[in-house]
């Protein structure tokens, strides 16, 4: 039967999530998220999620622009298709266009199609039994006073990870990362997001007057500009903590150039940023040939869809750190009746926990239809 193993319909979706707290990082403010939904579905009625959360920072692509790209040029490339043809979608998709959160879009609903297909969750058809991974938890820039109440709750609730965002002012991140390490628990370590903030001489200072103070700093991620490859080199070989690149792995040939270099000991690999598993699991790959250390991370507005596709990544490919807190910074999810990490994906701090059988939710009845299409 050959509609059988076709795409025979496709439904995008524009969505609205708020955040819990408004979110500051180096580059801005967040305080809500507008995203695009894909449902796409086979004759049986299976169907695959994925969603893109455009960055003109991060991913080059408005909101609007990724919704012309996947309206006009990519969806209509899934009308009838084979879903097990994906690198053959993706170098098509290529030719069209470099918008990556419009890629991974379509990437992670046809490999989430791919599992319900065969029954599995995603993380079986990526190849691994693992279920859970340990994430730290994310404070955003803000007075002292709030990252000393948040910390302390965060700890208290059970995460031995924290990320800290920092890049707007050394002497003021210098302040809360010793604040930090003064009041935490000697089993609590801070991981240091500085999003391009910091020039090198700044990063290399901040980060030699916390060696001095015994700071516990399990790694910093991207201190300098996401170009400036050679800075993070001068980084890695003036300062003692393992330094990580995000920012500055936009694909393979990025991580191809850091991973030559020597210029840090992780990557960060985030779906939105790699154009989706496809990729991603390429990047991951070649990390794993130069013996580099592999992170997951993901953007505010990534709903339970991307954290969980971000967790099956990691898992399957034995990532050492894990950042999935982005569904949990935000007050709303795409499915009806339901509340951040209490579904198929859950919290079970300081762990993301995913079930290991296939489960699906209804969608949200109040999403807004940008464009459908059936066989």
């Amino acid at each position: 039967n050959q509609q059988a193993m076709q795409i025979v319909g496709y439904r995008l979706y524009k969505m609205t999530l708020n955040c819990l707290l408004p979110f500051k990082i180096a580059s801005g403010v967040i305080d809500r998220c507008e995203t695009l939904l894909l449902e796409v579905w086979d004759a049986e009625g299976r169907r695959g999620l994925g969603e893109a959360v455009p960055s003109p920072l991060l991913t080059g692509e408005c909101l609007e622009g990724c919704r012309w790209t996947l309206q006009e040029q990519l969806l209509p490339l899934l009308r009838g298709i084979n879903p097990w043809s994906l690198e053959d979608l993706h170098r098509e998709m290529l030719t069209l266009t470099r918008g990556k959160s419009a890629r991974c879009c379509v990437d992670v609903a046809v490999h989430n199609l791919q599992a319900g297909i065969l029954g599995l969750p995603l993380s079986r058809l990526l190849g691994t039994g693992i279920t859970r991974f340990e994430t730290n938890y994310s404070i955003g820039i803000c007075s002292l006073e709030e990252t000393e109440e948040l910390a302390r709750r965060f700890e208290r609730e059970g995460y031995r990870r924290i990320k800290l965002k920092v890049g707007v002012d050394p002497e003021y991140d210098l302040e809360r990362i010793i604040r930090l390490n003064e009041i935490l628990s000697p089993s609590t370590w801070l991981r240091l997001d500085a999003n391009c903030g910091w020039s090198r001489s700044a990063a290399v200072q901040v980060l030699r007057r916390c060696e001095r103070r015994d700071a516990r700093i399990e790694l910093v991620e991207q201190p300098v500009a996401r170009d400036d490859f050679d800075g993070l080199r001068e980084v890695r070989h003036k300062t003692v903590f393992p330094i990580a690149a995000d920012e500055s792995v936009q694909g393979v040939d990025c991580a191809k150039r850091l991973l030559e270099g020597q210029c840090v000991d992780i990557l960060n690999i985030k779906l939105m940023k790699s154009a989706g598993l496809w990729q991603a699991r390429q990047i991951a790959t070649l990390a794993h040939a130069y013996r580099c250390r592999l992170m997951v991370g993901g953007m505010v507005g990534e709903s339970e869809i991307s954290v969980t596709a971000a967790a099956a990544l990691a898992a399957s490919h034995r990532f050492d750190y894990a950042d999935l807190d982005a569904d949990i910074l935000l007050q709303d999810t795409p499915f009806t009746g339901m509340e951040p990490a209490r579904g198929a994906l859950r919290l079970e701090t300081p762990f993301r926990v995913w079930d290991p059988e296939l489960r699906t939710s209804a969608l949200r009845d109040d999403l807004e239809v940008v464009t459908e299409w059936q066989l």
